[in-house]
């Protein structure tokens, strides 16, 4: 019961810190996550889809494929899709809600250690 606590209140934090603070913070963290990447539209890597409040075609399919990464495990490139829709539209919450989704806490690393890494 203590674990499920600590990792929703982490979970929390961290969904927090994703709709507060700038998308060029997130910049900042190095590595795959980094801005200077491209963030191209992967072809054949699914039809997932769920629909979020946007005018911009591409912000929706940058989404979507966001969405089918993390599902998938590739919570960076997940990042990168995020918040390239971000930019695209920036009234896009859902985007800001999906990088909050990929930094928080998963199956494949320790929660601990991905605090400690903010």
């Amino acid at each position: 019961m203590r674990i499920r606590r600590t990792f929703h209140a982490v979970y929390a934090v961290l969904m927090a810190v994703a709709l507060i603070l700038p998308g060029e913070v997130f910049g900042q963290m190095g590595g795959a996550t980094s801005d200077t990447l491209p963030v191209d539209l992967i072809p054949g890597l699914g039809n997932l889809h769920h629909q979020v409040t946007t005018d911009n075609p591409l912000a929706q399919q940058l989404f979507d494929q966001g969405l089918t990464l993390v599902y998938a495990f590739n919570h960076d490139d997940a990042i990168r899709h995020f918040k390239k829709a971000a930019a695209l539209d920036s009234n896009l919450a859902m985007a800001y809600w999906g990088i909050s989704l990929a930094l928080g806490p998963n199956y494949n690393f320790d929660v601990a250690l991905r605090v400690e890494d903010l």
